[in-house]
């Protein structure tokens, strides 16, 4: 039997896309390009996916807090929560990475570099 004859020789398409891919696709993109709509999400992931099988996942989503939205209606936005933010993203909101002291404090440069002295 060969591919034809299968059914197997059609285009790809996105339309019977698994759930958890789907998932996987919106976090990949909101990862990208964060604050955007869901048009744009849409626009971007496919347009062949129907919009209610777009609107699920990002409900769930929200909803395991994986994914966070502002404003309403046609004017929502979503970015990533603050558990799937990318280090990028965290500093670029004046969070710290892993803590300690930040190399732009004097107590930094104090510690690290050594006084010289010019007596000997």
């Amino acid at each position: 039997m060969g591919i034809r004859e299968a059914g197997l020789d059609e285009r790809t398409t996105l339309t019977r896309v698994q759930p958890h891919r789907l998932r996987a696709l919106i976090l990949e993109d909101l990862e990208r390009f964060p604050g955007s709509g869901r048009g744009d999400i849409h626009r971007r992931i496919g347009p062949e996916i129907h919009t209610k099988t777009l609107a699920r996942p990002l409900e769930a989503l929200l909803k395991d807090g994986q994914i966070v939205a502002s404003g309403e209606r046609r004017w929502r936005t979503y970015r990533l929560g603050p558990a799937k933010r990318t280090p990028r993203e965290r500093r670029g909101r004046g969070e710290r990475m892993g803590g300690g002291l930040q190399p732009e404090s004097p107590s930094f440069l104090k510690d690290t570099i050594p006084t010289m002295s010019l007596r000997q």
